[in-house]
């Protein structure tokens, strides 16, 4: 199979020495770019990732696909969970 390629990145916000990449396989990895591992990675239902970015916070991921759509992915204890939208509405609201 060939090899997802990056689309976008962005480093974490926080004092977190992480990096968020989108790849063109329509996934998500959460890289520790001290330790040089992949700390967690999740297929989205993008059919194409068109845009990526970290809320200020660091604790979520908005991604949007070719299609409009977009996705909220919560940051918890280095994991990416799609649950994401009523964590933030119980946070924000």
């Amino acid at each position: 199979s060939p090899t997802a390629l990056p689309r976008t990145m962005q480093l974490m916000p926080t004092n977190v020495p992480f990096v968020c990449i989108a790849l063109n396989d329509n996934s998500i990895k959460l890289i520790d770019y001290m330790n040089e591992a992949n700390q967690a990675e999740i297929q989205t239902t993008h059919e194409e990732i068109t845009a990526m970015r970290i809320c200020p916070n660091g604790r979520y991921v908005l991604t949007g696909g070719n299609l409009g759509d977009i996705s909220l992915w919560s940051i918890r204890k280095k994991i990416l969970a799609p649950e994401a939208m009523n964590d933030a509405i119980q946070t924000y609201v």
